[in-house]
């Protein structure tokens, strides 16, 4: 698992709107989970890919410590670059593709991690 090339795609793409490169890393069956904000889970690539597309993030992140690899488990600390927030993302990843990341955020409950996208608001 490539973190450092995932941590820049995703920064590219916070730059230019284009996700394809970020959701191309995720396997058809893949779930991202937030833990902090009210939002998510997303089950699968194309649920993923719809909630990228429709609400993302406006702030880029960096790495902010070492990575530690477990077998298929990849944790890295990371921290948004406006605020400097941070928390941590777990991968699991198999055939080279992530099937799971769940993105933890270290900070005050209510706030969405330092100019990441707010959690969406839910029409009924």
């Amino acid at each position: 698992m490539d973190v450092v090339g995932y941590v820049q795609a995703f920064n590219d793409a916070v730059g230019t709107g284009d996700w394809d490169e970020v959701i191309g890393r995720f396997s058809d069956d893949a779930v991202v989970e937030f833990r902090g904000p009210p939002v998510g889970p997303f089950d699968g690539k194309a649920a993923i890919e719809r909630e990228y597309r429709r609400s993302p993030p406006t702030d880029t992140i960096e790495l902010a410590g070492d990575i530690v690899i477990d077998g298929d488990v990849v944790v890295a600390p990371y921290r948004w670059c406006g605020t400097g927030e941070g928390g941590t993302m777990r991968f699991r990843v198999a055939d080279g593709l992530i099937r799971q990341l769940v993105v933890t955020f270290d900070c005050d409950a209510g706030v969405t991690g330092g100019g990441a996208r707010q959690p969406p608001k839910r029409s009924e």
